[in-house]
């Protein structure tokens, strides 16, 4: 029985430390000593979220300002605004990987949306 309670001791301490990690990563604003987030770790986050991502952009969805993002943890719809993709000035495409800055959105639903702040090709 102590043993039980031992162990589930443990698991509560490494799952709150994983969460205080994840805080830890979300900044309120975009900075050089700002580690990467991926999209896997987006679930974790408060809404107006911070983060610096790395991967593809792959399609464009809905023919507007909505793009698949893709990682080696999964993919997120993003948001890049045409002023965004004018400010990159550089020609992006799947293959090409990028960095985005962006802030992270909840949906009342509960579902997270990603807008672009900024874009490059790394």
């Amino acid at each position: 029985m102590k043993r039980k309670k031992l162990v589930t001791a443990f698991l509560m301490a490494q799952a709150c430390l994983f969460y205080v990690t994840l805080l830890a990563s979300c900044n309120t604003e975009f900075g050089s000593d700002q580690g990467l987030v991926t999209v896997s770790q987006l679930n974790g986050l408060p809404a107006k979220c911070r983060v610096s991502m790395q991967g593809h952009i792959d399609q464009s969805l809905w023919g507007g300002e909505y793009f698949t993002f893709r990682d080696s943890t999964g993919e997120i719809s993003v948001e890049i605004d045409r002023e965004v993709w004018q400010r990159s000035s550089i020609p992006i495409g799947a293959s090409d990987r990028v960095e985005i800055h962006a802030e992270v959105e909840r949906q009342r639903s509960g579902r997270i949306e990603v807008d672009v702040k900024s874009i490059r090709k790394i």
